[in-house]
């Protein structure tokens, strides 16, 4: 039982970090008016939304909170 518990913890890591990381964005940036771009380094002004370009093909931009994301 242990073993699978360790194993679905490994698994699911990078998202569990993920998950934890906009959160904590979240918090820090409660009164921010500007949002983040999906490169994760670019703040856009209020209202603004990201380029064309700014996502893997296939993919657009969606806001989410404080943050760009592409999906």
């Amino acid at each position: 039982m242990a073993g699978i518990m360790i194993a679905v913890l490994v698994l699911a890591g990078g998202q569990l970090k993920g998950t934890f990381n906009d959160i904590s964005y979240e918090f820090n940036h409660l009164t921010d008016a500007s949002t983040l771009a999906p490169d994760g380094i670019t703040t856009l002004a209020p209202g603004a939304a990201p380029g064309a370009g700014s996502c893997p093909p296939g993919q657009s931009p969606q806001l989410r909170g404080h943050k760009w994301k592409c999906a």
